[in-house]
């Protein structure tokens, strides 16, 4: 029994494996890719510290396209309707720098905050995180 089930488990694990390296090899493949977009921020975080309650806040990501293609930004979420993002849907090319606005709307918060946001784009990185933080103090 075991003389028969060994070469199917053997081949089996030779697939798998082979199946692996083969996306690893495409992975490399996109990442040397000199056609391929990417998306650089020169910060990833922006923290307002204390703001009073009620207050509208704003803050500024900058980025670049450090790839070789046009960048694309699809879509910019965010994890709470109470930050709204302002963004291009222009492609950028290659080089060329871009900027992402966040409002904050202090309005029914409390306490410490922390809201994420979500780029998401055409570049090898395709989706990218970014967060704001405040201490929301009561008028």
């Amino acid at each position: 029994m075991l003389r028969r089930v060994f070469p199917v488990v053997a081949i089996f694990l030779l697939n798998v494996s082979c199946h692996r390296s083969g996306s690893v090899a495409e992975g490399q493949a996109l990442e040397t890719n000199p056609d391929v977009s990417r998306i650089e921020f020169y910060q990833t975080q922006y923290d307002f510290r204390d703001i009073v309650e009620g207050e509208r806040v704003a803050c500024t990501f900058r980025y670049r396209n450090t790839g070789g293609g046009n960048l694309i930004i699809y879509h910019v979420i965010t994890s709470c309707g109470c930050t709204a993002p302002s963004y291009s849907k222009e492609p950028l090319a290659p080089g060329e720098e871009g900027k992402i606005e966040i409002v904050f709307d202090s309005t029914g918060r409390s306490g410490k905050q922390a809201k994420r946001i979500e780029v998401r784009t055409n570049a090898s990185e395709p989706a990218v995180r970014l967060s704001i933080l405040a201490n929301v103090i009561n008028k």
